[in-house]
């Protein structure tokens, strides 16, 4: 059976006229899980986008250093607490470097991410890089908004 592209794109067209369009957050959020599961640490699938004006900047997943072995081909190598992954870069991170590496401008972005241990919000060593880049938001899986307040709770105690 070979088939039409034309008659393909009418279905999709007609499928798609059934299904409500996403609002901009769940999009972007749909989008960083999409990213996630680019992760190469089994311990958690975590995926993060910056985006501006309704556009995306960069992408970034939890995996190792580029060219480096990957968690699911050599195992993770642990913290001596046995509670972090030390050969992975962090998703929250690996986003603002992508944005670097091409020169992409990250002051007053908003950074969506998700997390598929559903931890909240980024991790400590996260957050100072993430308020030091200029992102003015981050927002979770479950549609939260975590950022400046949670960076600034934590350092003020």
């Amino acid at each position: 059976m070979v088939l039409q592209p034309e008659h393909d794109a009418n279905d999709i067209a007609q499928a798609m006229r059934l299904t409500p369009r996403s609002d901009w957050v769940h999009y972007f959020i749909d989008i960083a899980k999409a990213v996630a599961a680019r992760a190469t640490c089994p311990r958690a699938f975590v995926g993060a986008i910056l985006v501006k004006d309704n556009r995306i900047l960069a992408t970034g997943y939890n995996g190792s250093l580029p060219n480096q072995p990957h968690c699911i081909e050599k195992g993770c190598i642990l913290n001596e607490e046995g509670r972090f992954c030390q050969r992975v870069i962090h998703a929250e991170a690996n986003v603002l470097y992508q944005a670097a590496k091409f020169g992409i401008i990250t002051a007053g972005a908003t950074m969506y991410f998700w997390d598929s241990r559903n931890r909240g919000q980024p991790c400590g060593q996260c957050l100072p890089a993430i308020t030091s880049a200029g992102i003015e938001k981050v927002i979770n899986r479950d549609f939260d908004s975590v950022l400046p307040q949670v960076y600034h709770d934590n350092v003020t105690g």
